[in-house]
């Protein structure tokens, strides 16, 4: 009995021996294949925080820059009629933005292929009409080479439907001029300019903008929507207002600006931190605009030229933000040193202004080449000496 307990014993342990020499292979090809699994997660994963990454226009622009990717000609629009052969820009300011406007208008005037099809409005108030009539003057005799002059046509502000001043968007204490910019009534422009300019469209251009390229093919591009925008440097939804594309026929025809309008008044009845570039986002989110590639606005340029001081301006509250700076930087950089060649319009945002008084501009060399090359009313460059 004995005998045949232990075969007994024996046999079912020979039993479990092939119970478990069944088992651990089989544990072993399940933790392969969870192995092999999570490694397919991290690397799908990866790919999809790589693909986001990719997607924030900051660093695709570059990606594309350091990769030599060049930009897609624009579709042009149908013009039976020729109604989109005159190119309108258009302008406004007050005396604080007269040397970039004078600095801009030259790099657009200079950078048409044919200057005799450029029209270019100036909106501004009446005490300011005429040192911008002087600074015209300035800008017709730079030109005096040039075989055809563009046209100018001068516009008098006038009063908005709403009451900017309060607004408290971008203001900054002691900052630039102890001001935020979305309470000068120029600002908001953007939304009435059909009420000035009785053409089929216009590009916005704002004062830190320089053109290194004709705006023919951008002003007549083929559109699917009311406005055409490049994205602000953080996300492809927002829109950088600083270079619009606006087709007034249907600002006017469609009611956009009372709709906008509308849209102000609810904004302030429940707050006075916004812009006018929150109510065309709102009005024209992605999807509802015509996206612009980046070298048609090729924006945060101004952050390499920003003293230590104007670095503590930044934001850099949060390591998200201190990230954000960080890439702007690293982009803009990049940009700067190997694809100026393909930007159209360079918009120096993020940083201290050409036409400011003082010493903060020290790479001029990207200004210079499109700047008068006389003074005007006393007025330099920032960096000239």
């Amino acid at each position: 009995s004995s005998f045949g307990a232990n075969a007994g014993s024996a046999s079912q342990s020979h039993r479990a021996l092939q119970s478990t020499s069944c088992v651990a292979p089989a544990a072993m090809c399940s933790c392969r294949r969870l192995r092999q699994c999570a490694g397919a997660c991290c690397v799908a994963a990866l790919a999809v925080v790589v693909a986001m990454l990719l997607n924030v226009p900051v660093i695709k622009r570059a990606t594309q820059c350091l990769a030599g990717s060049q930009m897609a000609p624009l579709p042009q629009a149908d013009d039976p009629e020729g109604r989109l052969q005159r190119i309108h820009v258009v302008y406004s300011g007050d005396q604080r933005s007269l040397g970039g406007m004078l600095v801009s208008m030259h790099s657009v005037a200079r950078s048409q292929i044919d200057p005799s099809l450029l029209t270019i409005h100036l909106i501004v108030a009446k005490a300011d009409m005429e040192n911008v009539s002087r600074v015209v003057d300035c800008w017709r005799g730079e030109l005096a080479d040039l075989p055809e002059m563009p046209s100018i046509e001068m516009h008098e502000l006038r009063p908005l439907a709403f009451d900017p001043s309060n607004n408290t968007f971008g203001k900054h204490g002691d900052g630039v001029a102890g001001i935020g910019t979305a309470s000068l009534p120029s600002c908001w422009l953007r939304i009435w300019l059909g009420d000035y300019i009785q053409a089929p469209r216009v590009i916005w251009l704002d004062h830190d903008v320089l053109s290194f390229g004709d705006l023919g093919p951008l002003y007549r591009m083929k559109m699917e929507h009311p406005l055409a925008a490049a994205p602000e440097w953080i996300t492809p939804d927002i829109l950088q207002a600083g270079v619009l594309l606006i087709d007034l026929d249907r600002f006017r025809t469609e009611g956009l600006p009372d709709e906008m309008l509308e849209k102000i008044r609810q904004y302030h009845a429940v707050t006075t931190d916004f812009s006018d570039q929150d109510v065309l986002n709102a009005q024209f989110p992605l999807g509802k605009r015509d996206a612009l590639d980046w070298r048609w606005n090729t924006g945060s340029m101004g952050i390499l030229f920003m003293t230590e001081e104007e670095k503590q301006w930044l934001p850099r509250s949060h390591p998200v933000e201190i990230l954000g700076v960080g890439l702007i930087q690293w982009s803009s950089r990049i940009v700067y040193e190997r694809c100026m060649d393909q930007v159209r319009l360079v918009h120096l945002n993020w940083g201290p202004k050409f036409w400011w008084k003082n010493e903060t501009f020290p790479r001029c060399d990207l200004v210079k080449r499109v700047a008068p090359h006389n003074p005007c009313l006393g007025w330099k460059l920032a960096c000239d000496p």
